[in-house]
């Protein structure tokens, strides 16, 4: 075994450890990033970390309401996206409801919130932050490590069922917000005011129709 091999073993060693520790901040956890190459031994070591991400993910779920609801949801939505959603657009996909008539800010969650209740498997990548030291809104929000996607990929089905119907629900109702009811835009500075006001909107308004043929690819006969 090489040197590198050993010590990007032993960093992913480390940062599981820090994960199943009673006590960590996803700020430390986020110095403890590791590099891409970690990922290749864990690709070829079958299910050794299996057993960390279950552990982890059993006290994700009984953190109680309304963290418990908030992490899987926001796991559930990284997850299942197209794309890395940025810090707006998930705090506004996760903000809206079916029937709602517009985004109350005191439903939309704060990415500190988000961060806190995904108990370190989600990071603001880059960690950019804005003039008040406040991660950019424009910045993607992503699963900490490309163990953790693998872990998820394999899983998803079974931690997140309905996954699609979720986001694809979710992007519905977002879309049907009064504020969308005039339709399209006139002009392009019309455009660009309306996707300020409302960061999820190209996405929704780009991949919604991908998610919904998932959702009903998925449903049974």
């Amino acid at each position: 075994m090489g040197v590198g091999v050993a010590v990007r073993q032993q960093s992913l060693a480390f940062y599981f450890a820090m994960l199943s520790s009673s006590s960590f901040s996803p700020k430390l956890l986020y110095c403890l990033s590791l590099g891409e190459g970690a990922a290749a031994e864990f690709s070829g070591s079958g299910n050794r970390y299996e057993r960390a991400y279950e552990t982890l993910m059993t006290r994700i779920n009984d953190q109680g309401e309304p963290q418990a609801s908030l992490s899987r949801r926001s796991l559930a939505f990284i997850v299942h996206a197209s794309r890395p959603l940025t810090v707006s657009e998930l705090r506004q996909l996760l903000a809206v409801g079916a029937g709602d008539s517009l985004l109350d800010s005191h439903n939309t969650p704060t990415i500190q919130a988000i961060l806190t209740a995904c108990a370190g498997l989600v990071t603001v990548a880059g960690h950019w932050e804005d003039d008040m030291g406040e991660p950019d809104a424009a910045a993607p929000v992503r699963l900490r490590h490309r163990t953790t996607y693998e872990y998820h990929e394999r899983t998803r089905k079974r931690l997140f069922p309905g996954g699609e119907e979720q986001i694809t629900a979710a992007f519905t109702a977002y879309l049907s917000l009064p504020c969308f009811s005039e339709g399209s835009c006139a002009t392009r500075s019309e455009l660009e005011s309306r996707l300020r006001a409302h960061p999820l909107y190209r996405y929704a308004a780009l991949h919604w129709g991908h998610h919904a043929r998932l959702a009903l690819s998925n449903s049974p006969a």
